[in-house]
């Protein structure tokens, strides 16, 4: 797991390409709603 995505702290704000090319960030899109699910542990079966 990446240091900067970890359960319980906000999600990187990457910026990525939309459709047209054009750069997004993913805050832009979002905009005033908030992720439904946040971010959790999961335990994987060894």
């Amino acid at each position: 797991m990446r240091s900067d995505i970890v359960p319980g702290r906000a999600f990187p704000d990457y910026e990525l390409p939309d459709h047209t090319g054009t750069l997004r960030r993913l805050s832009e899109l979002q905009g005033d709603d908030p992720p439904k699910r946040p971010l959790r542990k999961v335990q994987r079966p060894r």
